[in-house]
Parts: structure tokens; C-alpha cells; sequence
């Protein structure tokens, strides 16, 4: 219940899921064991000395027998899904909160589908940004009582975020008319026939090469622009879907009448929290391109 909400925890497979719940315990165990060694070894007490050699070995067992076993069954599991067993030992590895690596096309084959409730099923998920505000909006509608101002929180943010997405659409569209990938290229092309700088011939050709990297550097600063605003409005667009479910979830455990709804308001408030900093960052880079354009 504490994990984060886009923490993709819930949709690896039971399989996965366990290996890297044994994997976490040898792991963890092992440190603990080998704590309590040299703890047992400094103090002054005496103690016999079978019992520091019960956690060493403990330790080894965990970290050598556990790790061992861990990777047979991992490299079998991995056979099974058809993938590498580096892409197995990264899946292992990587914490469930990191979603950008979670996205890389190496983790995200793996992640299952996002799974809905019946009646989300049934009516469909929105399509455009407006309909998910208006979904939400239904949603807030039916929910009463201490839930309802929560509700209303969240349709506030759905609206803002649905103007900050429009912003870094804009953006978006800006950005893409400058870029030229094409460019980029011959740019590093006639930036590497000039060689390396000592080389220069005389003071043109070193000025030709300080042009060519100047255009250079503002066609790669572009590029990283496009590229970043591509993955806010990925991140945003994911956080208004994430603010639907939760608000719709809500809305049904208010019908089944089941009075423990702490870990879905938990969730609404960690969402608005997140896209509360996501509107934030975009008006602040909204001025910064108003300020830019300007001058």
C-alpha cells in the first residue's frame, strides 16, 4: 500500500514477482547475517565462537546457495518466456519504482497488461484528454461524504493537467518543426573532416569550426528538447489515466459499500502531489520559452 502509484509491482507476473521477492530476502538476509558476525565479533561479551560461524555461514549459504539456485531458476524462467538472461538478471535487479527503466524495450515486454475492474471494462476507457476529465467529473459526481472533497481535488487537477498537457502539445509541435535529424548528421559529418582543432589550417578554418559546432550544439539542444517534452507529456498523460482509475475505484468501493478506502485515497493524493509538480515544471517552462521568444 505504500508503493508509489505508477509502481509497476502489480503488473509483473507471478512468476517474476516471486523470484524477485526471493531474490530480495537472500539478499537482505545475507547482509543481515553477515552484520551480526562482525557485531558478534566486536563486542566484548563472550560468546562461543560457534555462534559467530552459525551467522557466517548463514551468510554464505544465503548469499552463495540463495544466489546460486536464484540463477538456475532465473536463467529456466527466462528460457520459458523466451527472453535473454541479461534481460532477466535487469528485471531482477531494477526496483519496481524505477518506470523509466520499467519503459526501456528491454523490461516493458514483460510488464502485463493494466488490469481494470468490470465496470471499466464494460464502459470503455476515455479516448481524448476532455473525456477523461469528464469521466472523472462523472465519477466525483457519485462520490459522498469525507470522499467527495477528495473527488473534487482530483477533477481540479485532472483540468490543470489537461492545460499543462495542452502546453507541452504546443511544445511539442515547435519542437518538431525545428529538429532535423538529417541536419544533425551532416553537421558531425563536416564538424569531423575539420579534425581535431589543433589541426586547423588557418583562422577560417578555425572559425568555420567553431560555427559548425555552435549550429552543432543548438541542433543537439533542440533534439534534447523534443526529446524531453515527449516523455513529460508521456509521464502526464499516464498520471491523468492513473488519477481515472483511482477516482472510478473509489467510486465503486463507495457502492459495495466497503468502508476502508484508505489505499485508494492514499493513491489520489500521491497522483495529485505528482501532477501538481508536473503543472509547476510546465508553467515555469512555458515562461521560459514566453521570456526566450521575446528576446
Amino acid at each position: 500500500r505504500w508503493r508509489r502509484p505508477d509502481d509497476v509491482h502489480n503488473r509483473l507476473s507471478p512468476a517474476i514477482t516471486k523470484l524477485k521477492r526471493w531474490y530480495g530476502r537472500a539478499g537482505t538476509g545475507g547482509a543481515i547475517c553477515l552484520y551480526l558476525t562482525f557485531l558478534i565479533s566486536s563486542i566484548d561479551v563472550p560468546l562461543p565462537t560457534q555462534v559467530t560461524a552459525v551467522f557466517f555461514v548463514a551468510a554464505l549459504l544465503l548469499w552463495g546457495g540463495g544466489f546460486l539456485t536464484i540463477g538456475i531458476k532465473a536463467r529456466a524462467l527466462a528460457k520459458k518466456l523466451g527472453i535473454e538472461v541479461s534481460e532477466m538478471s535487469l528485471a531482477l535487479n531494477t526496483p519496481t519504482a524505477k518506470v523509466d527503466i520499467w519503459r526501456s524495450p528491454e523490461l516493458s515486454k514483460l510488464l502485463l497488461a493494466t488490469q481494470r475492474q468490470d465496470h471499466r471494462a464494460t464502459s470503455g476507457e476515455p479516448r481524448t484528454l476532455q473525456d477523461f476529465v469528464e469521466a472523472i467529473h462523472q465519477a466525483e459526481q457519485q462520490v459522498h461524504g469525507e470522499n467527495h472533497v477528495l473527488a473534487a481535488e482530483a477533477l481540479i487537477a485532472a483540468r490543470q493537467l489537461v492545460s499543462s498537457i495542452d502546453n507541452v502539445e504546443h511544445e511539442i509541435e515547435m519542437a518538431a518543426h525545428e529538429v532535423d535529424e538529417g541536419e544533425i548528421s551532416k553537421l558531425e559529418a563536416r564538424l569531423l573532416a575539420f579534425g581535431e582543432p589543433e589541426s586547423a589550417r588557418g583562422d577560417f578554418d578555425a572559425d568555420m569550426r567553431d560555427l559548425i559546432e555552435h549550429q552543432l550544439l543548438l541542433h543537439r539542444r533542440l533534439a534534447e528538447r523534443l526529446k524531453v517534452a515527449k516523455e513529460r507529456h508521456y509521464r502526464m498523460s499516464e498520471l491523468l489515466k492513473l488519477l481515472w482509475l483511482s477516482v472510478s475505484d473509489l467510486r465503486t468501493q463507495q457502492s459495495q459499500e466497503v468502508r476502508d478506502a484508505s489505499e485508494i485515497t492514499g493513491k489520489i493524493r500521491a497522483v495529485c502531489e505528482d501532477i501538481e509538480q508536473h503543472v509547476a515544471a510546465t508553467e515555469e517552462t512555458v515562461n521560459v520559452l514566453t521570456r526566450s521568444e521575446g528576446t
